[in-house]
């Protein structure tokens, strides 16, 4: 029963990875800065605005965009 739930999990992260890349493939200059600085990087969304170049609200219209594409590639939106 183990090894089933963990190739179940394996399998979930391989659709989550390859969404992921799918996305950001498709993403523009800008959203790849914002996704490779705030998700990748893990800074905070006021360095990743200044390292941007961005204001707050460009970073949240951003941020918005970038999740609804992945609920929608995931199947989930």
């Amino acid at each position: 029963m183990t090894n089933y739930l963990s190739d179940i999990r394996l399998g979930n992260i391989k659709t989550y990875k390859t969404a992921i890349e799918r996305v950001f493939n498709r993403s523009s200059e800008k959203e790849k800065d914002v996704i490779k600085t705030y998700y990748f990087g893990q800074k905070t969304m006021a360095y990743t605005c200044d390292e941007t170049h961005i204001s707050e609200s460009t970073f949240h219209r951003i941020k918005k965009k970038v999740i609804l594409r992945l609920a929608e590639e995931l199947g989930e939106y």
